[in-house]
């Protein structure tokens, strides 16, 4: 189980870096990045598909990744802004939404 945060027009612009067991976990991990957002550490990297992506760590540890990967580095440190701007003031639903085909929610393999 894991959470997304979305934009206004529905379009995704973050989601959890690991997956956990419950709601109950996921919503506290939710809750504890909104609140700690001025601890985290963002790090952009270029990947194997030549694409770059964007990730928050906490205490070191991954904390939220890009929802989608970018052609351009400036796109994405744009995309970590808007996740950025819009976590620190999103509402933290207390309903479960199922997503059908859920996409690749993890970090990239070899990443570490």
């Amino acid at each position: 189980m894991g959470w997304r945060l979305v934009a206004a027009n529905n379009r995704e612009l973050g989601r959890t870096a690991e997956l956990v067991e419950d709601f109950t976990t996921c919503r506290e991990g939710v809750l504890k990045l909104q609140v700690s957002l001025g601890q985290t550490r963002s790090s952009l990297w270029f990947d194997d598909d030549a694409q770059w992506r964007w990730e928050l760590l906490l205490d070191e540890e991954p904390a939220a990744v890009c929802s989608r990967p970018y052609w351009r580095r400036v796109e994405c440190e744009y995309g970590l802004g808007q996740f950025l701007t819009n976590a620190k003031v999103a509402a933290v639903v207390d309903d479960l939404r199922t997503i059908r085909r859920p996409r690749r929610w993890l970090r990239p393999e070899g990443r570490t």
